[in-house]
Parts: C-alpha cells; structure tokens; sequence
C-alpha cells in the first residue's frame, strides 16, 4: 500500500497537464543550459579564480574555480524542491503548484545568468 505522500507524488493528473510539462520542460532545459555553459565555458578548476563581482564591477569572493558548480547544483536543488512541492499541492491548489513551477523556471533563468556573468565578467 502506496503512501499518502508519495501517491500525490506520482499523481497523473499533475505530470500529464500541459502547462506542468511545459514549465517543467523550460525549467530542465534552462539548468542543463547552465551546466553546459559551467562545464565547457567556464571550464572550473581547482585554481583560484573570480567568482563574484559587485554591482560597480569589482571583485568581492575569490575562490576555487571548482565552487562555480554550486550555481547550477543548487538552481537544480531547487527546481527538484519546487516541483515536488508542487506536485503535492496540485489536487488541492492549482495556482500555487503552478506558481512553484513559474518560480523554479525564474530561478533557472537568474542562475543561467549568474554563471554567464561570472564568465563574462572573467574575461
């Protein structure tokens, strides 16, 4: 016997409507936008390097290069978090399981940006 839990979890009616697909959909693809750019663009090593600038241009958190991969470990963190809230919400609440998703492609977007700044402000 299935769990309360665990059978909102895997409810169809959440994972078969369109709207969760696409949000969900845009969400994956923007963080696996952001593992690529880490990955092959900022290619992070265990040198030291710049990791945070602040608003006026200037450096403020110097570190190992290997601590650029916690942007898009934990815009993933968080897209997991809020769709599985989401999905626990969606019978009861539609329009806050659906803002959980619009939230957790928000923060893709922001995190995708954040690792082309450091790059781009790198160079």
């Amino acid at each position: 016997m299935a769990s309360p839990i665990l059978t909102l979890l895997l409810d169809k009616t959440y994972w078969t409507a369109r709207s969760v697909i696409s949000l969900t959909l845009m969400s994956v693809l923007c963080n696996l936008a952001g593992w690529v750019w880490v990955v092959f663009v900022i290619q992070p090593t265990s040198e030291r390097t710049l990791l945070h600038y602040t608003v006026q241009g200037g450096v403020d958190v110097i570190g190992p290069g290997t601590q650029a991969y916690f942007v898009p470990v934990i815009a993933l963190a968080l897209l997991i978090v809020n769709t599985l809230l989401g999905s626990l919400l969606f019978k009861r609440e539609k329009f806050l399981a659906h803002f959980l998703l619009g939230t957790a492609l928000f923060l893709q977007a922001l995190f995708f940006v954040g690792a082309v700044t450091i790059s781009l402000a790198a160079s």
